[in-house]
């Protein structure tokens, strides 16, 4: 492989490998008192799924009860501070966060092997949001949106 192309093709390989691995947590995990607990003291701060596993006839183990009552003492939730201006657009963010890791996996692939992108690297952009589209499957993407998010500096990508 001497071109900067060539190398995009393995790129993919590891997404085509990373789809087929499937998620990360298990759907069965999803329903369990643990990930009830994580979700409501973790980003989501959501008590939802805590209180209809409480209010359920679900068994609760001496260690699930440990685990609830860690998560009471530990934590001083206070609501979540309210975002001044738009909502982000998840999709864009998304298929951004996305092309980011696809470009900079790809690059370090042309690095380790030697070959130059200098000169093509927006078009290695342009390609690399193209793929995130395709492997997020986020088809109503705009391909010009999520450039303009990912040239932002870091501070103002939120």
């Amino acid at each position: 492989m001497t071109d900067w192309r060539d190398t995009a093709k393995a790129v993919l390989d590891e997404l085509d490998k990373a789809r087929r691995m499937g998620p990360i947590i298990p759907a069965s995990a999803l329903d369990s008192f643990t990930m009830a607990v994580v979700r409501w003291v973790g980003l989501e701060r959501d008590p939802g799924p805590l209180v209809a596993w409480l209010r359920s006839d679900r068994p609760i183990t001496s260690h699930d009860r440990e685990a609830l009552a860690q998560a009471i003492e530990g934590s001083r939730l206070e609501p979540r501070k309210k975002r001044r201006g738009r909502k982000p657009n998840h999709d864009i963010h998304g298929t951004a966060v996305a092309a980011r890791h696809i470009y900079r996996r790809w690059r370090r692939l042309n690095d380790e092997r030697g070959i130059a992108d200098y000169g093509h690297r927006s078009e290695m952009m342009d390609e690399a949001i193209l793929m995130a589209i395709e492997f997020e499957q986020r088809d109503g993407v705009d391909p010009e949106a999520v450039r303009e998010l990912m040239e932002r500096p870091a501070s103002r990508r939120k």
